[in-house]
């Protein structure tokens, strides 16, 4: 009888581990699509497929007007973080000997003065001893949708439901719809072609800003403490993206983190747009006379330029 009464209690422990499993894995689910592109309101969504060919798309989600950016891999850029100069075809080595995916969204943030919402990239070969491959070509290449295996194969930011959002997006266009953005401009560093953020923010603006920044017309103001240049590079990402940064100020305290400041208690688009994109933590107080404050702290750091 008590055998009996044991075996009885251990089906109702499985059965109630199963049900609480189900539930969790529920919970998972629908917290990943709920955080998921589906749920998120963009006017343009950048993402970057980086490898032997390195394309960067902004899909417009509101105007209808898509781009797309190829990138040769012997084009050197400017690499935050300190890092210095790269060639676009090294910069996943650099990520995988410094274990920093979000190098990727970083620098080409920074080479696009835009916000990059997902980046796709190619596995180490590990079975081969070998760290990420490097690539080399000079000439710009062959635009087109991405591949499907790209898509689900490559290590990316994305969660699986973000996947599945990019794909209907991607493959409910033509090659012919991207517009491609061909002109890259280059200055000379030493005998070697570098990426010119300052010419490409003279000729790109209005390609990726989002209207709904723009609309907001809020004022930004950001404190740094020690690099005028890497503030500099932080706010042409901004302005690139619409939004109106008014002031760049040192000052002497350091801030451990980073915290964007509004003085409305519900934060703005781009209160939150810049939040989310620096990893900076938002509060409510005095910004007056601007809209939104941001102070870098700890980010000024991870976004050092040379």
């Amino acid at each position: 009888m008590e055998w009996h009464k044991k075996k009885i209690n251990t089906k109702l422990l499985l059965k109630v581990i199963l049900v609480i499993l189900c539930l969790y894995t529920l919970f998972f689910l629908f917290k990943n699509l709920y955080s998921s592109a589906f749920f998120q309101k963009r006017d343009r969504v950048n993402v970057l497929f980086y490898g032997k060919e390195t394309l960067l798309y902004s899909i417009g989600l509101v105007d209808s007007v898509d781009y797309v950016l190829s990138l040769p891999a012997d084009l050197e850029t400017i690499i935050p973080g300190g890092y210095g100069y790269y060639r676009v075809g090294a910069l996943g080595r650099l990520v995988d000997l410094e274990k920093k995916p979000d190098l990727f969204r970083k620098s080409f943030s920074l080479l696009s003065l835009s916000f990059i919402d997902f980046y796709f990239y190619p596995s180490a070969n590990r079975q081969m001893n070998r760290g990420a491959e490097i690539y080399f070509g000079e000439g710009l290449i062959d635009t087109g949708v991405p591949s499907i295996t790209s898509l689900f194969l490559s290590q990316t930011n994305a969660h699986f439901f973000d996947r599945i959002y990019l794909f209907f997006r991607f493959f409910a266009k033509t090659k012919s719809q991207f517009k491609e953005i061909s002109k890259i401009p280059t200055e000379k560093r030493a005998d070697i072609a570098a990426f010119s953020i300052e010419k490409f923010f003279e000729s790109s603006q209005g390609y990726f800003y989002k209207k709904s920044y723009r609309n907001e017309k809020r004022v930004v103001q950001i404190l740094y403490t020690k690099s005028y240049e890497t503030v500099q590079a932080i706010s042409n990402i901004l302005e690139g993206e619409g939004i109106r940064v008014a002031d760049l100020s040192q000052i002497d305290k350091t801030e451990k983190g980073c915290i964007v400041w509004e003085k409305e208690s519900v934060g703005s688009l781009t209160a939150r747009g810049i939040a989310t994109f620096l990893g900076c933590k938002m509060t409510k107080g005095i910004t007056s006379p601007y809209d939104i404050i941001v102070i870098l702290g700890e980010k000024e750091g991870e976004w050092e330029v040379d």
